[in-house]
């Protein structure tokens, strides 16, 4: 008899055991909620919500999309941690607005938030960056007006910090030179998508034809910035001449 309840007392502490391990942690996991908007304040649906350690922004720590009302929850997050929650559709053009590709700001909405003890944040509201531009084009060989196959296009920014931003300077004050390189097609055609809006140099390489700088220049320290702007294909008609043997 003393054996039946010595059992029986072991299993209730080990199921008060369990309940409370449960328990603890339930109350030690933390979510996140809410909906993802676009510019015009409308719901997105399908929209990749990240999230990122403030403290170690190199890594993303957990991820969902949007549903299709718009709304996202993330759970298994740590308390005290500083994290923050981004959300972006880049197959529709809407970038990461943590990142500053090509130096450039996305726009968009990141939330920066800490979560307390034993409480869940509801309701966030994470807006979407502008849309990103592009640039697309045809690539001649001025004198034929044929296609120029296989050549370089290089988007490029010459960069330097100052005042915690990064502007546009000539390349010999640059410190830091984001680029995107493509080639065009057999029928001469190029694109670049995903541009954040801002200004770029444009430099065109292909073999037999003289060095290219956007607007039509041989050297780079006569090229000017092209405007790509949010939303919105740039289209261009390149012609080069060829190099003179």
């Amino acid at each position: 008899m003393k054996e039946l309840a010595f059992v029986i007392l072991l299993m209730v502490l080990l199921m008060n055991f369990m309940v409370s391990g449960v328990a603890q942690s339930r109350q030690g996991s933390r979510s996140i909620s809410g909906w993802v908007v676009a510019p015009d304040g409308s719901h997105v649906s399908g929209a990749v919500v990240l999230i990122y350690r403030s403290d170690n922004p190199s890594g993303i720590q957990r991820g969902a999309k949007s549903e299709a009302d718009g709304h996202f929850t993330i759970a298994e997050l740590e308390s005290g941690v500083p994290y923050a929650i981004c959300a972006s559709k880049p197959e529709e053009g809407y970038l990461d607005p943590f990142f500053l590709p090509f130096g450039l700001s996305t726009g968009g909405d990141c939330k920066h938030v800490v979560l307390e003890a034993g409480l869940n944040l509801n309701g966030v509201q994470l807006q979407l960056s502008k849309r990103g531009g592009r640039l697309s084009g045809n690539l001649l060989n001025a004198r034929t007006q044929q296609p120029v196959v296989g050549a370089k296009i290089t988007l490029y920014r010459t960069l330097k910090l100052e005042k915690g931003t990064w502007v546009l300077v000539n390349r010999k004050e640059a410190t830091w030179e984001p680029s995107v390189v493509t080639s065009t097609n057999a029928a001469g055609k190029f694109s670049v998508s995903s541009l954040p809006e801002g200004s770029y140099f444009l430099r065109v390489d292909a073999a037999g034809y003289r060095n290219w700088f956007f607007p039509s220049q041989s050297s780079e320290t006569a090229a000017r910035p092209l405007l790509i702007k949010s939303g919105m294909t740039r289209k261009m008609i390149l012609t080069l001449h060829p190099s003179i043997r």
